[in-house]
């Protein structure tokens, strides 16, 4: 028998499982086997890929499954199934309300109201990374930047044209001054390892159009970035071929978890061939999607 842990109660428990298949006809729920725990951050990883309306009912369940198990547990008391589903339903249209009260209403102050359940489809995920062309490398990369403390990071992650990862990087930089001088370390740290590993036709990606656009136009009007925009292209004169493009948010999440990674945990790395933990559930997804 499985014991009691959090994860029991929210996840494995018969009484979550129940509700959550009762909600899925009402709002847009992440499927069973999107939440199997897979590693230590799996869950963040998941609420990355949702939008924010199946975000917020998936946190709302949560609150009213744990708050189930603890009436059960230590108060002995029997919540219906049937009142979780209605109380959840109430409170949802409850918080719209609110948060649309500044929205523009009518002359008997009624307003257009959208609730979690505008529909019964499955969640819509966002825009996810894409294979590169047959003989290219993908390089996907990003920089997390604490205006605070002035710690940074930076990650890399290769792939083919079948998603294989061919490396994966992090590493941690410290007294950086600007978020486009990190996200331009990120583009330099891509190049070497491509020079130093891959040898290949390379694509490096990167989710800031300022760095994108001056390495792909060769322009250089920003001076604090001129001098590493000519350290990346002198790493890549020693490639067969590279290409510079932007790339969305969310094309770039296991780049993003890196550079996070190492911002979080001062740490520096470079794997050969496999990711850390923090992000197999990210690259494990984008080889279903190729396939």
């Amino acid at each position: 028998m499985e014991p009691e842990t959090e994860h029991h109660a929210l996840f494995v428990c018969p009484h979550a499982r129940a509700l959550r298949g009762k909600l899925r006809k009402h709002w847009r729920l992440p499927l069973e086997n999107d939440l199997m725990n897979e590693g230590p951050e799996w869950l963040l990883l998941l609420l990355a890929r949702l939008t924010r309306e199946e975000g917020a009912g998936l946190a709302l369940l949560f609150w009213r499954t744990w708050y189930v198990h603890n009436e059960r547990v230590h108060k002995s008391k029997v919540i219906e199934m049937l009142a979780s589903v209605t109380f959840l339903q109430h409170y949802a249209t409850t918080l719209t309300l609110v948060r649309q009260r500044g929205a523009e209403v009518d002359g008997k102050g009624k307003g257009v109201v959208e609730v979690l359940g505008g529909s019964c489809r499955q969640p819509t995920m966002k825009e996810r990374w894409r294979a590169p062309p047959t003989g290219w490398i993908k390089v996907n990369v990003n920089g997390a930047f604490d205006h605070i403390s002035k710690r940074a990071g930076v990650g890399v992650v290769a792939r083919d044209e079948w998603g294989k990862v061919v490396l994966s990087a992090w590493r941690v930089v410290f007294d950086a001054k600007l978020p486009e001088e990190i996200k331009m370390l990120a583009c330099r740290e891509g190049a070497n390892l491509a020079t130093e590993w891959v040898r290949a036709k390379v694509i490096i990606k990167t989710d800031c159009t300022v760095v994108a656009n001056m390495l792909i136009k060769r322009e250089s009007k920003r001076s604090e970035l001129c001098f590493l925009a000519r350290e990346v292209f002198r790493c890549c004169a020693e490639l067969p071929d590279v290409v510079f493009q932007a790339v969305r948010r969310e094309c770039n999440s296991a780049a993003h978890e890196l550079a996070q990674l190492a911002k979080r945990t001062a740490h520096t790395a470079v794997w050969r061939w496999d990711v850390p933990q923090c992000i197999k559930q990210l690259v494990t997804q984008d080889c279903i999607l190729i396939e």
